[in-house]
């Protein structure tokens, strides 16, 4: 998982909800956008699944800077990206791996609800306003991780 972040206090909640759905061999990068508070450091290496810090920036580009960068310091087989203000829903991770064993050499879209209540991928288009970060999950044997 590669999170951006600007050190948003979301970013507790964030890493809490991945926390609760990994397993053993489940890598989370965080990135951070610039300089930001000690707590978002202590916070990474505290997790319970290995993890990595990095800053890259600032770019104050939404995170995709940070998202391209993270992606060359990534072992897993797998990409999923989420934003320090969002929060995998509960068995999120059982649909993204049953979903990865189906189709192993896809690069997947999930759907999600969105913080204002509104469903995102109501079509399966990949257009302004349909879809957002925390969606894909990308297999790294397909895509090259210097793909921005």
């Amino acid at each position: 998982m590669i999170v951006p972040t600007i050190g948003r206090e979301s970013l507790r909640d964030t890493l809490r909800s991945i926390e609760l759905q990994a397993r053993e061999g489940d890598e989370v990068i965080v990135v951070a956008d610039g300089s930001v508070d000690g707590w978002v450091r202590r916070a990474v290496e505290n997790l319970k699944v290995a993890s990595r810090f990095l800053v890259h920036g600032p770019t104050r580009d939404f995170g995709n800077a940070q998202r391209n960068f993270a992606q060359g310091w990534a072992h897993g087989d797998y990409l999923t990206f989420m934003d320090d203000d969002d929060i995998y829903a509960e068995e999120a991770f059982v649909k993204v791996r049953k979903a990865i064993a189906q189709e192993p050499r896809r690069a997947l879209m999930f759907r999600m609800l969105a913080v204002w209540g509104e469903v995102i991928w109501r079509n399966e288009r990949i257009e302004r306003g349909n879809t957002i970060t925390p969606m894909p999950a990308v297999n790294t044997t397909v895509v090259s991780p210097s793909v921005s």
